[in-house]
């Protein structure tokens, strides 16, 4: 979570709309 970037995770979140961080650090 830290590694990756508020910004970037909120972004991803948003497009991919996903719950779970896992997404952004997999991505």
């Amino acid at each position: 979570m830290g590694m990756i970037t508020p910004i970037r995770w909120s972004s991803n979140r948003n497009a991919s709309a996903l719950p779970p961080p896992s997404v952004g650090m997999l991505r």
